[in-house]
């Protein structure tokens, strides 16, 4: 399995693969070429791939945390699993991803910000303007 920055960087280079099949080729001084990052990017506008699956991760667990305790989605994320650990380093955890990107973002207990509707909107905005998610 790649790393986190190695699907990351994959799904970016699959995603602007994609904008140049979209928005063709460019011609130039008379010579046709492909368009670079920037120029896809500036036409596309909309935020990447990749910030829109964190976006999408964060408004998940805001929902989840929002359950009640009895539902499924919430036991799955509260609960632990049972038996032993394979060898080796372990395996990353969603939640674990989602508090590192509610760190970049400076908040410190997501549970707590999650837990009320109208803030955790808010939040959310704040994240798809942040420029480092």
């Amino acid at each position: 399995m790649l790393g986190l920055k190695q699907d990351e960087n994959s799904l970016l280079i699959f995603e602007r693969k994609v904008l140049r099949r979209v928005f063709g080729a460019m011609q130039d001084n008379g010579f046709w070429r492909i368009r670079y990052n920037h120029e896809l990017y500036e036409l596309f506008k909309e935020p990447n791939v990749v910030k829109t699956i964190k976006l999408l991760r964060m408004q998940w667990a805001g929902h989840v945390q929002r359950m009640e305790g009895t539902r499924a989605p919430k036991r799955l994320m509260e609960g632990t699993l049972e038996g032993r650990r394979s060898r080796g380093r372990p395996r990353g955890r969603w939640s674990d991803r989602v508090e590192r990107d509610m760190r970049v973002l400076g908040v410190r207990s997501w549970k707590e910000a999650a837990s009320d509707r109208l803030k955790w909107r808010n939040l959310l905005d704040q994240a798809k303007a942040h420029p480092g998610l």
